[in-house]
């Protein structure tokens, strides 16, 4: 679709342009997880997910989550060959089970120890 090009050109070009400290902002790499997500390249996204720390998303720690467990489920299907949708809720839950979610991300420490962060 034309949003999927424009987000993938938005988050190409953000990665590619010095950002504060030589880092690229959280909504960027959260959206190039996303975008691999997407485009079932589900071991980029766990990589990007697993390296990061997303220290302004603090609270929101929760769609991390949720994208890391999206990525380990497709991950686990590709290895099976299936769709994501096709794995049974068993499976998927031994996928998540074996594959946690990391405590570093989101940092739900953020506000005690990244004060500084800005």
């Amino acid at each position: 679709s034309v949003w999927h090009e424009r987000l993938k050109l938005t988050v190409e070009g953000g990665l590619r342009t010095t950002m504060v400290n030589d880092e690229p902002f959280d909504l960027l790499l959260f959206a190039h997880a996303l975008l691999a997500v997407v485009d079932n390249d589900f071991a980029a996204a766990k990589d990007i997910l697993g390296r990061e720390c997303f220290p302004t998303f603090g609270r929101t720690r929760d769609a991390l989550a949720s994208l890391w467990k999206a990525a380990v489920e497709g991950l686990a299907a590709q290895q099976t060959g299936k769709q994501r949708s096709e794995l049974t809720p068993a499976e998927a839950r031994a996928a998540r089970v074996a594959a946690p979610v990391p405590r570093s991300i989101g940092c739900p420490y953020a506000t005690l120890y990244c004060e500084d962060y800005w």
